[in-house]
């Protein structure tokens, strides 16, 4: 039995799920020569938000030949670092005068440079002593250059299918890329199911199966203990464990501040951040920046020093801890508290 561990949970349309899952599963492996890939499993619920997967312990979805991979051959790097270059291009070419009929070649390219990001991650957020420098300083700048082009892109897609198909505009976060490519869209009673929840495992777009059905049927176990990018292990941390008045992370961005505390879930919550609050959420996404802006510090329950909410707080010079795992369970909107961002911890005052 494969065993899939939570990594994320945000908002993220079918089409979203497809390229991510293509570039880590099939580009990656091509990148890699077959060192290894990745298999992100994406579980939608009745809330819009999504729970991201990944496989930890199939030999063939490992993180460590990753490493090993550019450890064996260091002039990969600068190879697979070109490439992405000219696919960025690409897609930034295509994104200045995007129409209708580029839609599939949008998608195609989006799901070619999604294989390269896991390489970026990683060495930006692995451990420094083991990774040659020069490879952590060009993953910084890759990752930050591309997360801008990244979400206009799906952007632009789900724009796409919204402006194609007007009367199903509530429905087009859950039609996927190859069904417009194909106009064989779904009926209403099938987007309605998608729309109540879906799995999007492997290809598959699956509906009306509980979670447990699921697993039972692709023997699949879950670790529901939320793991964070670039962590040396995975230990099976739970909540119980955690002391509830100190709550830990990595730092971001140093600096200090003291607030009340307002957790974003979602994009429809965004306009009751005031200024000077503290910004806690699972994930921060582009539609989160004018209250990035506002806000006196940002606290993340996942990512790692390359995800979006670290990016945007380094250019905005705010205080930033990620990787908490637990923030949005222990926190609640109108809580004091202090964030020390000089050493990853967030206090609970009252």
């Amino acid at each position: 039995m494969r065993q899939f561990r939570k990594f994320f949970t945000r908002e993220i349309p079918l089409i979203v799920m497809e390229y991510w899952h293509r570039g880590e599963y099939k580009k990656l492996h091509k990148i890699l020569k077959g060192a290894t890939h990745f298999n992100p499993l994406f579980i939608r619920n009745k809330n819009g938000l999504t729970d991201v997967y990944y496989d930890m312990n199939n030999p063939d979805t490992a993180l460590k030949p990753l490493f090993d991979y550019f450890k064996n051959n260091p002039n990969e790097f600068d190879r697979i670092s070109q490439e992405f270059k000219v696919k960025q291009k690409k897609i930034s070419d295509l994104l200045n005068n995007f129409k209708i009929k580029s839609f599939s070649k949008l998608f195609n390219n989006i799901a070619e440079a999604w294989g390269y990001l896991p390489v970026w991650v990683q060495f930006g957020s692995a451990d420094k002593n083991n990774i040659a420098a020069d490879f952590i300083g060009k993953s910084y700048v890759l990752r930050d250059k591309f997360q801008e082009v990244e979400y206009k892109t799906g952007e632009a897609l789900l724009s796409a299918i919204k402006n194609k198909y007007p009367k199903l505009e509530q429905y087009a976060d859950v039609i996927s890329a190859q069904e417009v490519i194909d106009s064989a869209i779904p009926d209403l009673i099938e987007l309605k199911n998608r729309k109540d929840s879906l799995i999007y495992f492997e290809g598959q777009i699956l509906t009306q199966i509980p979670k447990k059905e699921f697993a039972e049927r692709y023997q699949v176990g879950f670790v529901e203990d939320l793991a964070t990018i670039g962590e040396s292990n995975l230990p099976n941390e739970k909540i119980s464990d955690v002391n509830m008045k100190l709550i830990k992370g990595k730092v971001a961005y140093s600096g200090f501040a003291k607030g009340y505390v307002r957790i974003l879930m979602g994009h429809d919550q965004i306009h009751m951040f005031k200024e000077g609050e503290i910004l806690v959420s699972p994930m921060t996404i582009p539609d989160f920046l004018p209250a990035m802006k506002k806000a006196a510090a940002i606290v993340t329950d996942e990512g790692g020093m390359l995800c979006h909410a670290a990016i945007v707080a380094r250019e905005l010079k705010k205080p930033c801890i990620v990787g908490t795992k637990f923030a949005t369970q222990i926190l609640k909107n109108g809580d004091l508290v202090e964030v020390d961002a000089n050493k990853g911890i967030v206090r609970l005052l009252k």
